[in-house]
């Protein structure tokens, strides 16, 4: 009996490890994703982005790191479908500090340069795990959210204001910190 049980936990680990789910979670004002689809083939769209971390947020500076690698080499990626340029700061001051109005009023963006601008707000970008006094022992997942704000630079009006949480993981799934990158490169493909 005793060895029958060892089996049957045995199969119940090896079913159920790695059951790995993408959820995604948008809240949208505005224009509903997917932004940007089609309307910017031929316009210039200047992404502006930072970072809003928790107090007790472990490495922000490498989280900072990748939240940089996975935004730039994501809107290269779309060089098809427009031009962009990413950037932290218009005329010398931190986005995120910067009203949308601010912003369309920067010296940067009334040039004419930009049709669009997307403002990005990365406010999570890590790895979960979570324990259980269960048969599910563990839960693991790669977790970002993401504010993002796409101005509409002739009209001087917000066209979207989207919130975006995403996740993927499940119970027997640990996902590191290697992940995070490619996490929110796909977080950003479920939107734009």
């Amino acid at each position: 009996m005793r060895r029958s049980y060892q089996i049957l936990l045995l199969v119940c680990v090896f079913i159920f490890s790695g059951c790995s789910a993408v959820r995604v979670n948008t809240h949208a004002a505005g224009a509903r994703p997917p932004l940007l689809l089609g309307s910017t083939a031929d316009k210039k769209v200047l992404v502006l982005w930072g970072t809003a971390w928790r107090s007790n947020q472990k490495e922000p500076a490498r989280r900072e790191k990748i939240a940089s690698g996975a935004i730039t080499s994501f809107f290269n990626s779309m060089a098809g479908r427009g031009s962009f340029t990413v950037r932290r700061s218009v005329d010398g001051i931190d986005a995120l500090s910067m009203s949308d109005s601010q912003i369309l009023r920067s010296e940067t963006v009334v040039s004419g340069k930009y049709q669009k601008v997307v403002v990005l707000r990365v406010e999570e970008l890590g790895p979960t795990l979570a324990f259980y006094l269960s048969p599910i022992l563990w839960a693991g997942s790669s977790q970002v959210v993401v504010r993002i704000r796409v101005l509409d630079v002739a009209a001087a009006s917000l066209d979207s204001d989207v919130v975006l949480a995403w996740e993927k993981g499940g119970p027997f799934v640990i996902r590191g910190a290697k992940y995070l990158e490619g996490s929110l490169s796909a977080a950003l493909a479920s939107v734009f």
